[in-house]
């Protein structure tokens, strides 16, 4: 259940910083502040992924325990 809590945060966090860096213009000053955003976006994909594996990491283990119970 946190699992899901946390996917649910990182992704609305993605979908925030992108409408941002969607109502930015990569111009002079600006590029920078994009290449900044999409920093945090790929730090974010990074969470997802390893939380993901996590997820599934438990659930493997899971699973493994209730065939062994049989």
């Amino acid at each position: 259940m946190m699992l899901d809590r946390n996917f649910k945060l990182i992704l609305l966090e993605l979908q925030i910083i992108l409408e941002r860096s969607r109502d930015r213009k990569p111009f002079g000053k600006d590029r920078e502040e994009v290449k900044d955003w999409i920093e945090k976006i790929d730090e974010a994909l990074t969470r997802v992924k390893e939380a993901y594996e996590i997820k599934n990491e438990k659930l493997n283990i899971f699973s493994n325990q209730l065939k062994n119970q049989k």
